[in-house]
């Protein structure tokens, strides 16, 4: 209510000569016109932005049986059921990553990471394969992603042979 009684205030001033004591007056009723049409027309509407909630969080639990890093906190993890998946962001910089457990969380309307919470005991990668050049890095799956039709072991040694392994 209060941007519209501003933006309603400001509007007038500029486009007529009214005095600040008319002016005023109006931009409250127009605010409040406008909060009460918000109301009726978009019932789930929440009129104070800071009052809006996040959007509904996403939640997956994982178990890992191994997991290779590449430099710069980025894994490739075998899962239990043997599919592969990708890590990759600022998120794991204060994670236990890797870890037999872990839960991811994302935005559901969004997609974005939310976050990672470490719950079984950390495992110690198998390898650390060096840093990757920018376009080795653009060739990488997506952070979360699970790889499709690759075992843990085809990706780990296609690493290694292109890159060498610390």
């Amino acid at each position: 209510m209060a941007l519209v009684a501003v933006g309603t205030c400001v509007a007038l001033r500029i486009a007529t000569s009214l005095p600040m004591l008319v002016i005023i007056p109006i931009g409250l009723i127009a605010g409040a016109a406008m909060t009460a049409l918000v109301t009726i027309y978009f019932p789930g509407h929440v009129a104070r932005p800071d009052l809006i909630p996040e959007p509904d969080t996403v939640t997956h639990t994982y178990r890992a049986r191994r997991a290779f890093e590449l430099e710069g906190r980025h894994y490739f993890i075998e899962l239990e059921d043997r599919s592969v998946m990708f890590l990759s962001g600022g998120y794991l910089w204060n994670a236990h990553m890797p870890n037999s457990e872990f839960v991811l969380s994302w935005k559901r309307l969004t997609g974005f990471r939310a976050g990672i919470e470490c719950i079984g005991k950390p495992l110690e990668p198998e390898l650390v394969v060096p840093a990757l050049t920018e376009e080795e890095m653009r060739s990488l799956p997506a952070d979360g992603a699970i790889l499709e039709g690759r075992t843990y072991d085809d990706v780990k040694e296609e690493l290694t042979r292109r890159r060498g392994a610390a």
